[in-house]
């Protein structure tokens, strides 16, 4: 039976009711607000927010959308079944607007088809494994240069996510290449971008027991030599100064860098920050004394970030002292115990307290 990483899949579908907040900005100049006033004075409405009005006025059907897209639940009850209504009601208005508008390039109608996408994608949860095949081919087909590529883009990149939270291992692994190798060659450079990401991702997934691959300058603008590293035990950390549980794991990594550095330990860090003076003042502030890899304006796109499809902070991998990956997402407690055992050495106590744990970044992450 498959697992499901229910903290990825969230993340997953986030994105995902993201991309169906916002996909009607553009569809008419007609004032939501206006259409909105004139709602609220008819009667009737029902009191279920999923319930799609019946009603052969487009304009209604779009408002309709975007107040499903101002839902939020307020507990893991309510998302859960925000999960499995939304999908269908999206999917429900959306195909009621092509029936209405059948143009395929009217706005509407073109927006309403990217809606039964999403809504596809929402409800992949609750979608056979036949089901899901289908849906990366039709998604893959719509991967070609046209005006609104980003939104199909951005749309392959939460189907392929979700479908590895859902424990769909191969079928994310032929998602990320189908949908990396269409975007990769993009004219536009954030979509190759994303799609060099995508193809990264499935080398971070067949990353376990094999070399990790260095990439970029230091901190000073130098070449990084990965042969400094042989012999030793090496923990690779992808992080950032304004990611908050970064920030709060360096303490206790710092304490563990000096109780083992003799021993053969060592950190390779890989900043994120678009900003190398923000840095440069927070490593010489916190005084961190491991290597900073940096690449000026790159920020999320570090050369490193983008080879191994890295999204999310903090990203770890242990290297044993081949220089291969042994262990993944390994934070500061983690690393306490697993040490001893790849050096091969008695147990060091650290007097550092543990991070608090927590997720939210730090006070300012406009560098992202």
């Amino acid at each position: 039976m498959k697992m499901i990483d229910q903290r990825k899949y969230a993340t997953a579908m986030f994105g995902c009711l993201f991309l169906a907040g916002f996909c009607w900005a553009a569809l008419s100049s007609t004032s939501f607000g206006q259409v909105e006033a004139e709602l609220r004075r008819a009667d009737g409405q029902s009191d279920d927010p999923y319930e799609v009005p019946v009603t052969e006025d487009i304009l209604e059907l779009q408002l309709f959308i975007g107040r499903l897209s101002s839902i939020q639940p307020q507990d893991l009850e309510e998302y859960e079944e925000h999960l499995l209504k939304l999908p269908i009601a999206l999917n429900t208005v959306a195909n009621r607007i092509m029936e209405l508008d059948p143009d395929p390039a009217s706005p509407a109608y073109t927006q309403a088809e990217f809606l039964t996408f999403v809504a596809a994608v929402l409800g992949v949860r609750q979608a056979s494994h036949d089901e899901r095949v289908a849906l990366v081919d039709r998604v893959a087909a719509r991967l070609t240069d046209h005006p609104r590529l980003a939104d199909d883009a951005g749309l392959a990149e939460q189907l392929a996510e979700s479908l590895a939270a859902l424990g769909e291992e191969e079928l994310a692994r032929s998602a990320y290449t189908t949908f990396g190798s269409r975007l990769q060659d993009s004219i536009t450079p954030d979509i190759a971008t994303l799609g060099k990401r995508m193809l990264g991702t499935v080398r971070r997934m067949d990353l376990m027991g094999t070399r990790l691959e260095f990439r970029g300058q230091t901190l000073d603008g130098q070449p990084f030599d990965p042969a400094t590293l042989q012999g030793k035990v090496v923990l690779v950390d992808f992080w950032a100064t304004w990611c908050g549980p970064c920030v709060r794991e360096i303490p206790r990594l710092a304490d563990l860098h000096q109780l083992y550095k003799s021993d053969g330990f060592e950190i390779v860090a890989v900043s994120l920050d678009a900003d190398r003076i923000r840095v440069e003042e927070f490593i010489e502030n916190e005084e961190v004394p491991w290597i900073c890899l940096f690449q000026d304006g790159t920020g999320w796109d570090h050369p490193m970030a983008v080879y191994y499809g890295i999204k999310a902070l903090p990203t770890t991998m242990l290297l044993d002292q081949e220089g291969n990956v042994i262990a993944f997402d390994v934070r500061a407690e983690d690393l306490a115990e697993k040490l001893p055992e790849v050096l091969g050495i008695a147990r060091k106590e650290s007097t550092v307290a543990p991070a608090v744990d927590g997720s939210e970044p730090s006070a300012d992450d406009s560098d992202r």
